[in-house]
């Protein structure tokens, strides 16, 4: 399944979970992304464990200092967290499934890993 293009910066974002790194500081081996389709416009949240809580509030952190957007597109990992669902509800943020490789996943992996290895 391929995504569609965004007609404004913010419109689709796509969320994943990058992990474990083991080589990351602090013991905080998993990173929650959020990547903007138009602009590119990355946010990353290190954890020590990927929890539904820890995404929500990485979500409304993000949200409350740039706004919601009309579409969030993950692949099976976050899909499953209901948590999430609940919440992506109760903001009208549309939640979409796609493909890592669609949903720029793989992309996003490589550079936080980068940006790890360079701390």
């Amino acid at each position: 399944m391929s995504v569609p293009l965004p007609t404004a910066a913010w419109d689709t974002l796509t969320v994943d979970l990058v992990g474990p790194i083991h080589s990351a500081p602090y013991g905080q081996w998993f990173a929650v992304t959020l990547i903007d389709y138009c602009s590119k416009w990355p946010e990353v949240h290190l954890c020590h464990a990927v929890t539904t809580k820890v995404i929500v509030n990485f979500l409304e952190d993000v949200f409350s200092r740039e706004g919601y957007s009309e579409e969030i597109v993950s692949n099976d990992g976050v899909h499953y967290f209901a948590r999430i669902q609940v919440f992506l509800g109760q903001t009208s943020i549309k939640h979409s499934k796609a493909s890592l490789q669609a949903n720029g996943g793989v992309e996003m992996k490589n550079c936080v890993q980068a940006a790890i290895h360079t701390l």
